[in-house]
């Protein structure tokens, strides 16, 4: 697969998750790919809002999401920000993700 094909499809699949969980996407920006055990992944960084139970269940369904992606580091922290008729924690967060380029070896890696 194309690497851009993949990042473009990465940060498609990061926004229909994030709506079809309520999550506020403040930013997604694509970053140099990344090397990963034996493979080349793309890389996302993206930044959101949400209250907690919708933190949890986009969180849940990046985790479970097919094809994989990957968590490589994330923040989360509760935030100032209040959502009119909710009663819960709002949590910002700052991930980045990583998707595998399909059967691409990681640079000194032989296949």
């Amino acid at each position: 697969d194309d690497p851009a094909a993949t990042r473009a499809r990465m940060q498609s699949t990061v926004a229909r998750l994030a709506e079809d969980h309520g999550v506020t996407l403040r930013r997604a920006q694509t970053l140099d790919d990344a090397d990963v055990d034996a493979l080349k992944a793309a890389a996302l960084r993206i930044e959101f809002e949400a209250p907690y139970d919708r933190f949890l269940r986009f969180v849940s369904a990046v985790h479970d999401h097919d094809p994989p992606l990957l968590l490589r580091q994330g923040v989360a922290r509760r935030s100032p920000t209040r959502y009119e008729g909710v009663d819960q924690p709002i949590v910002f967060a700052q991930f980045q993700l990583l998707a595998p380029l399909a059967e691409t070896p990681a640079e000194g890696v032989d296949e």
